[in-house]
């Protein structure tokens, strides 16, 4: 079992809509252990407008906890739509 930390943020306009603000590229970063994750999630979580820890194993993928806009949320508690 690994772990991956998402970074990304979301693209933003200019206040007329006509035009995109450059933001800094997403990025991912591989852990073995979740305590290391969490805390590399918790370090960037101000930097990036979405920060995602997601567990990974050989029966695929699932989302543990994510930072949205620093606010920490628990996976089961995320309202999906």
């Amino acid at each position: 079992m690994s772990y991956e930390v998402y970074l990304y943020n979301i693209p933003k306009v200019t206040e007329d809509g006509k035009q995109v603000i450059p933001v800094p590229d997403g990025r991912t970063q591989d852990f073995p252990a979740i305590d290391d994750a969490k805390k590399f999630a918790m370090e960037h979580k101000s930097q990036f407008d979405r920060v995602v820890l997601i567990q990974k194993d050989e029966q695929g993928q699932k989302m543990l906890e994510r930072y949205s806009d620093g606010k920490h949320e628990l996976a089961e508690n995320i309202v999906r739509r």
